[in-house]
């Protein structure tokens, strides 16, 4: 019996690589491999990644050029049409106009995952363990993480959409420069009823973090969380906000669950890293996060779609097509670095939250 051979392995279902397969699913034999429980009934308690699940108007753009809506069950209220950046180094805070889709994380991942064609072949509750090339051909191991069945593919190239522990990134792209790595914490409090303070909120207090914390309302619950340097002090650092919120006049009494994942921060163009003609990166396994408020949706889809575009225009030939198509992302990110010291310098912030709108 001969053996299947995919063009292109994913390993990672989430917005970046859900929205590849569903890209290439019907032109390109794939094969996709996620440790989630993506496809049985969904429980809210469930851990997932650390994800505030705003999609800003760049996400909502790429969304619109797919010919994709939201559904509505998958958004939460209240609907976010106000930031607020909360300023704990010079005790000032000032709200923006930004409109925000409010969304359940993981029900805004499934419902992508729902998407995928099903020429595709989908294990999900699989462990990536690892792949070996001879030949032109990937040999692709993985294991049903509840059965510990082992099991393998054969692909022609491989795809990273696993996220900022990429392990297709460190194992196997060696000569990917190394990005610097945060701690996103976030806890989820019930508030016993639905929060109807519709703000996204930025807080900047270098007491905790140089990059920034935040809250977000999801019905019955706040979000509070941070993405904080790894160290000795990160949990001491994430109690600190806490306290200060409370402070704040914030009841943070019900802990509901608790989430914790690396996040990453490219602040050279040098940190963003495609691949190369048969190892490629998506979404934030190619560093592709905003440096300013650590928003991924945006990169992760627009990555994934132009990948797409490529590897159905030239398979063999796809990489320059992908980089060059990446440059607008790429950009975008090195404008937002060019702002950086003005954020993130307090004295600069004091002055540009302190100017009338």
């Amino acid at each position: 019996m001969s053996k299947k051979i995919y063009d292109v392995a994913i390993i990672g279902a989430a917005p970046a690589g859900a929205t590849l397969a569903r890209q290439i699913g019907k032109t390109l034999s794939t094969v996709v491999i996620d440790r989630r429980t993506l496809l049985s009934d969904y429980q809210h308690s469930d851990k997932s990644k650390p994800c505030g699940g705003l999609i800003c108007d760049n996400a909502q753009a790429i969304l619109t050029e797919m010919g994709l809506g939201i559904p509505a069950d998958v958004l939460v209220s209240p609907q976010l049409f106000l930031l607020k950046a909360l300023d704990y180094d010079n005790k000032q805070e000032k709200i923006f106009k930004e409109l925000l889709f409010n969304c359940d994380r993981e029900k805004f991942d499934r419902w992508l995952v729902s998407l995928i064609p099903d020429e595709v072949d989908l294990h999900t509750e699989c462990v990536f363990e690892g792949a070996e090339k001879e030949n032109g051909l990937f040999t692709i191991h993985f294991s049903n993480k509840n059965t510990k069945e082992k099991q393998v593919a054969y692909a022609k190239k491989l795809v990273g959409a696993d996220g900022a522990s990429s392990r297709v990134r460190m194992k196997y792209l060696p000569q990917s420069p190394k990005l610097p790595k945060y701690v996103g914490i976030e806890e989820w409090y019930d508030m016993g009823e639905k929060v109807l303070d519709p703000y996204f909120v930025m807080i900047f207090d270098t007491e905790v973090t140089d990059y920034y914390a935040w809250t977000i309302p999801k019905d019955n619950y706040l979000l509070v969380g941070a993405a904080l340097h790894a160290g000795k002090d990160t949990k001491e650092r994430f109690e600190l906000l806490k306290t200060k919120l409370r402070k704040g006049g914030l009841k943070l009494d019900k802990l509901f669950k608790k989430e914790g994942h690396p996040i990453l921060r490219p602040l050279q163009k040098e940190h963003i890293f495609e691949g190369t003609d048969d190892i490629v990166l998506i979404g934030e396994a190619t560093g592709l996060i905003c440096p300013f408020g650590a928003e991924g949706y945006s990169y992760a889809i627009g990555s994934a779609y132009i990948l797409g575009q490529a590897l159905k225009q030239d398979f063999d030939n796809f990489l320059p097509i992908y980089r060059k198509n990446l440059k607008p992302l790429k950009k975008r990110i090195l404008t937002k670095n060019r702002k950086l010291p003005l954020i993130y310098n307090p004295k600069i912030r004091k002055y540009i939250l302190g100017l009338k709108s």
